[in-house]
């Protein structure tokens, strides 16, 4: 009867770490995801902000060529619209090319920066979790 009360405990002991584990891993992998999402936002957000300060400078420049451009053929109207062709033409390419080989890059490198997160902690909470089974194996 003892014996049976002891398998009982240990086995109830045995899945309440199991389930502890599961819920440690699924917190693992949601703060790690958490992490290379808040990564990925600030990396972008400051490649946004750096981009933004350059199409700044660019229409400065584009400005003062237009002016150039308008000067030199005495018309400062026809030297904006001969300014404004190649960023018109541009940026009509660019607004219907597909982006998927993007957005496929950017999923991918999420990816692999979450799977390399998760592999760095996987050992050690496997062997946290091994340690702590084997102690109880011991002793019995």
């Amino acid at each position: 009867m003892q014996d049976s009360d002891e398998h009982t405990e240990k086995l109830k002991s045995i899945t309440a770490e199991l389930r502890q584990y599961v819920e440690k891993r699924i917190e693992l992998a949601s703060l790690t995801i958490s992490e290379q999402v808040s990564l990925v936002a600030s990396q972008s957000l400051q490649q946004l902000i750096g981009i933004l300060l350059i199409a700044a400078g660019a229409f400065f420049l584009w400005f003062g060529v237009a002016f150039l451009v308008g000067d030199l053929i005495d018309n400062t109207g026809l030297g904006f619209v001969i300014a404004s062709l190649p960023v018109l033409i541009f940026g009509y390419v660019f607004l219907n090319r597909k982006s998927s080989k993007m957005t496929e890059r950017i999923q991918a490198e999420l990816m692999r920066k979450v799977m390399e997160s998760v592999e760095r902690n996987l050992p050690a909470n496997q062997t946290q979790t091994e340690n702590s089974l084997k102690k109880d194996g011991e002793e019995s």
